[in-house]
């Protein structure tokens, strides 16, 4: 499967007139952009564990020192909190998830995209390899 479908799905639940519709837009934007890492990762040998794989993830492409890669790393984790709230904080304020707030998780998603494909899966992939080697987490 394309991760970036997610984001198609996310587009048709962000002007849900339920709560839970555009919740679920944020949460599929997230999903498009970290699945779209994850993956691209993957095709070039770059695995990232199944365990803590959201943090950790984060922590590879700050721990790059590529300043484009730090920026795309703070706001991964930005849409991933956003994502938790969305998925788990039933009792959130209901405010949180407007169609604005699932916009601008759209739009989001769709500049860290467009970052990661300026930089390069490939570029991307031989500086986390290179991080994960210089702190000896991969061989």
């Amino acid at each position: 499967m394309d991760p970036w479908h997610f984001l198609i799905v996310a587009e048709q639940l962000r002007d849900s007139d339920l709560e839970a519709g555009r919740r679920s837009s944020i949460s599929r934007s997230y999903y498009a952009i970290y699945n779209e890492i994850v993956t691209s990762l993957g095709d070039r040998q770059v695995t990232v564990p199944e365990r803590d794989a959201h943090e950790k993830l984060c922590r590879w492409l700050a721990g790059t020192g590529d300043e484009a890669l730090v920026v795309l790393a703070e706001e991964l984790r930005g849409l991933r909190d956003d994502r938790i709230v969305a998925d788990y904080h039933m009792r959130a304020d209901p405010a949180r998830f407007s169609r604005l707030r699932a916009e601008r998780a759209l739009s989001q998603a769709r500049r860290m995209r467009q970052a990661f494909v300026s930089i390069g899966a490939d570029t991307v992939a031989g500086l986390v390899a290179d991080y994960l080697r210089r702190t000896r987490q991969m061989h």
